[in-house]
């Protein structure tokens, strides 16, 4: 996964399947709107959820608690601070980092109210439990243009589109 921060745009994408698949989550930190776009095998598709609203198949965490521990770990290069992460279900530990000056960067993942961009963390996309992890950082000028839906993506309802990517990581 690859993920790209500017002050009003956040950008994360994952692919694989011989470049078969990508899917893309295109947040505009200014409205709070988070574009999803999925190419999936040549067809390409896009919707957009409200402001506020966790992206297309990004599962929610119920009932959280956070604990801000004062441990720091190294993550990726980054001086990352510990989070303990209570539910009902568990406890685990999420970490960030303050050396990325980004407001809001985590409205793509159930840990929206975390400030700070994550280094490391779980998310659930679908069926599909991810623990992420940052390996590297580094600063570069990217194009505005890696931050629009491209012409050739069609929009579908956030509910079209969590069908489809359920039906990707699923064998019914």
């Amino acid at each position: 996964m690859d993920a790209y921060y500017t002050r009003h745009f956040v950008l994360t994408r994952i692919e694989g399947f011989l470049n078969q698949f990508s899917l893309t989550q295109i947040a505009n930190l200014k409205t709070k709107e988070v574009f999803t776009l999925l190419n999936f095998l040549g067809n390409k598709i896009y919707c957009i959820t409200e402001s506020g609203e966790l992206p297309a198949s990004i599962m929610p965490i119920n009932e959280m608690q956070f604990l801000y521990k004062t441990d720091t770990m190294s993550i990726g290069g980054l001086k990352s601070h510990r989070v303990e992460v209570v539910t009902d279900h568990t406890k685990y530990s999420i970490y960030y980092s303050r050396q990325i000056d980004v407001k809001r960067p985590n409205i793509t993942t159930p840990y929206h109210s975390i400030n700070y961009v994550l280094t490391d963390f779980r998310i659930q996309l679908s069926h599909l439990k991810m623990h992420l992890t940052c390996i590297n950082h580094e600063r570069l000028e990217t194009d505005a243009g890696l931050f629009l839906i491209p012409e050739d993506y069609r929009a579908v309802s956030k509910q079209t589109m969590e069908k489809i990517i359920n039906s990707l990581f699923t064998k019914d």
